[in-house]
């Protein structure tokens, strides 16, 4: 799938999962889950802050910053996730727009408010 196809197909499953009321968590937030603490932690940490080591080695982003969050569009999320980053792989062929999305959902969950 092309990445400007998987961008539009994460955005239809973004503005189609804002309602409803769902008593399971979706396959597609599980793999986010599963994929996040098998995956994205061993540089994001399990936390999503950054390992100390990975975020000075290759700049590592944390993804707890509520400030940084902000000025992040979810259409820049899924593309990082999907193309890659600087040293971070990319996720495109390995995964799904649902997977995808569900995964800036993740990202967004970690955001802590300042204190």
């Amino acid at each position: 799938m092309s990445p400007a196809r998987t961008w539009l197909a994460v955005m239809v499953v973004l503005l189609a999962s804002g309602g409803g009321c769902k008593k399971t968590q979706p396959i597609a937030e599980r793999d986010a889950e599963k994929i996040f603490a098998t995956q994205c932690s061993k540089c994001h940490g399990p936390d999503g802050s950054g390992v100390p080591e990975q975020k000075k080695k290759l700049g590592v982003r944390d993804l707890t910053d509520a400030a940084w969050q902000k000025t992040v569009p979810d259409a820049q999320l899924i593309q990082s996730i999907t193309r890659g980053k600087k040293n971070m792989p990319s996720w495109g062929r390995a995964l799904d727009a649902e997977q995808i999305a569900a995964l800036v959902k993740k990202v967004r969950s970690l955001a802590k408010d300042p204190q």
